[in-house]
């Protein structure tokens, strides 16, 4: 059986490995229909989540809090020996000389590391959309408060002795 051309010249039979004629366009098939609302061309892309605008403010304020925070440990590590000495002072106590310099740099360093850490993650993830990133500034912040807490008990009491812990702390 062969089939013929518009032309009306007869074409052979395919043979292996070899293309058949294409039928005539009124013996084809109909192309599938693209589902309503969509172009044959656009395939349908998933709805992007809708942007937390609670989350944005949030993690703005607690960075912005973080960076006044930074601030503030840094005025008191800078002025922490001062502040044991002006203490021991009004006490009448002599603090035994211990130097508070090794607690003010590792305060200053902690808090400066955790506010860029939690910058550098959450802002990122801000951008990107990803959902609710409020938490890593608050748990940067409550970690600078457990150190800066622990580095200022450190440091008034490596300045006294227990008998004098003891007579500052009850006001005599």
């Amino acid at each position: 059986m062969s089939h013929e051309e518009p032309s009306g010249y007869p074409v052979p039979k395919p043979r292996w490995g070899e293309y058949a004629p294409a039928a005539p366009p009124s013996q084809q098939p109909a192309p599938p229909q693209p589902p309503a609302g969509y172009a044959p061309w656009q395939y349908p892309t998933p709805p992007k989540p809708a942007r937390r605008t609670w989350d944005v403010v949030l993690t703005s304020i607690l960075l912005v809090m973080g960076v006044i925070g930074t601030l503030i440990a840094c005025f008191y590590a800078a002025n922490l020996e001062e502040a044991v000495t002006t203490a021991a002072r009004q006490r009448e106590i002599t603090p035994n000389g211990a130097s508070t310099s090794v607690e003010s740099l590792v305060m200053v360093v902690s808090h400066i590391v955790l506010l860029l850490a939690a910058a550098g993650i959450s802002i990122p993830l801000l951008v990107r959309g990803r959902p609710i990133v409020f938490w890593i500034p608050l748990t940067a912040g409550v970690i600078a408060a457990i150190v800066f807490w622990v580095l200022l008990f450190i440091a008034i009491g490596s300045s006294f002795s227990i008998s004098e812990l003891q007579q500052l702390g009850s006001g005599a």
